[in-house]
């Protein structure tokens, strides 16, 4: 199985939460340089879906940019403000965040996939683990499980990717009420 799929987070989780260093934040395009990113041609890649591994293909080279087995495939985690997007968790990598127009023909067909590889019914048998989100904050992990960033949708398929910052009013423990 394949499609065509946008991954906002090309070049890697980290490097797409850095705030750019080349330029200062208060120079006109410095955020727009790095928001921009996700939507250049290198962002668009083909998703291929085969009975053991998923594999992510950058469209202009065809160079591959994830080869993932789908025993490392942890959790797929989809939210309700939008019909496209969803988070790949994978063990020992970084989150993958993808935007394509057949999301749930996807998550069948890896369901499938990952049910007919692991022999579904037979002694250790492991299904997909799709958690159907209901906040609209999703917290992003690196390889080692470490939260690194905020996916925070602010309307029905808009989202802000947030770096994670420890010491941050808003981006840590219980803020309850935030207002002007």
């Amino acid at each position: 199985w394949s499609e065509w799929a946008m991954n906002y987070v090309p070049s890697g989780l980290r490097e797409a939460l850095e705030v750019p260093t080349s330029r200062h934040v208060s120079e006109p395009g410095a955020v727009a340089a790095q928001v921009a990113q996700p939507g250049t041609q290198r962002a668009r890649q083909a998703v291929v879906l085969t009975s053991r591994r998923l594999l992510l293909l950058d469209s202009l080279s065809w160079s591959l940019s994830l080869d993932l087995p789908l025993s490392d495939v942890i959790e797929i985690l989809v939210s309700p403000y939008s019909d496209t997007v969803l988070i790949l968790r994978q063990r020992n990598r970084p989150d993958v965040i993808l935007d394509m127009a057949q999301r749930s023909r996807f998550l069948d067909e890896l369901r499938l996939a990952v049910a007919q590889m692991s022999g579904v019914g037979s002694k250790g048998s492991q299904a997909l683990h799709v958690q159907k989100l209901t906040e609209p904050i999703v917290t992003l992990k690196d390889v080692h499980g470490q939260r690194v960033g905020t996916m925070a949708y602010v309307d029905i398929n808009a989202f802000l990717l947030l770096s994670f910052v420890p010491d941050s009013v808003l981006l840590t423990g219980e803020t309850l009420f935030f207002g002007f």
